[in-house]
């Protein structure tokens, strides 16, 4: 009703609704910082063997993903993790028609050099 069309679900840190693609180590840092700080446990990323966040979507994710598509909202990709973007692709795929989504921001994997092609953030071709 008021005209928003598209929104990021996550940004720099991981939250209620999914984790975030990890793509410089201060944010690692920072998501410490905000564990000590919201629940007093020291905690970082939980990462896989390529150093990408392991957190997916929650079901406030999935809930709100949902709610997107239904409002027919543009389902943006950037900063999620890995891990959440390939829970989001099966929910695009389930439409009669392929639901649309974008990646606002962000960086072709192919096309970056070593160390940032090597980042979660970048987009795989």
């Amino acid at each position: 009703e008021r005209g928003i069309r598209s929104l990021q679900i996550v940004h720099q840190l991981d939250n209620r609704f999914t984790g975030a693609a990890i793509h410089h180590k201060i944010f690692k840092f920072f998501q410490k910082v905000r564990n000590i700080l919201t629940d007093f446990r020291f905690k970082s990323f939980d990462v896989d063997e390529n150093g990408f966040n392991k957190k997916g979507l929650t079901a406030e994710g999935f809930e709100i993903v949902r709610e997107m598509m239904n409002l027919r909202m543009m389902v943006d990709l950037a900063h999620i993790s890995e891990k959440g973007v390939s829970q989001i692709a099966p929910m695009l795929e389930s439409r009669v028609v392929s639901y649309p989504a974008f990646i606002s921001h962000g960086h072709d994997r192919e096309m970056m050099a070593d160390e940032k092609g090597d980042q979660e953030k970048a987009t795989p071709c």
